[in-house]
């Protein structure tokens, strides 16, 4: 009975440490359509976890609100084009998807 008592909390305390992690972006480069308004951006987002992390290469297309952008995705998430990606773990393992 005390064993349980002591196995479920350490479960539940490792679970939750390898769902939780970090999230960066980098815009890696911007560029405005000389005609339109409208803005390529290309960033780069790093998700880090206690024992992996992604890697996915992002592309938005923003068009000029006034003074704001208003951005999209043009690839990953929801959309049928998946953006570049890998996945390496803290073990050297790596997987690359493009």
């Amino acid at each position: 009975m005390e064993m349980k008592n002591v196995i479920l909390p350490a479960f539940v305390a490792l679970a939750a440490l390898g769902s939780t992690g970090c999230a960066s972006r980098a815009i890696l480069s911007f560029e405005d359509h000389p005609s339109y308004p409208v803005t390529d951006l290309e960033v780069f987002e790093t998700k880090s976890y206690y024992v992996y992390s992604t890697h996915e290469h992002q592309f938005y297309s923003c068009a000029d609100a006034g003074d704001k952008l208003v951005c999209k995705r043009t690839c990953g998430g929801q959309l049928d084009v998946q953006c570049p990606n890998d996945v390496a773990t803290s073990y050297g393992g790596k997987s690359n998807v493009r």
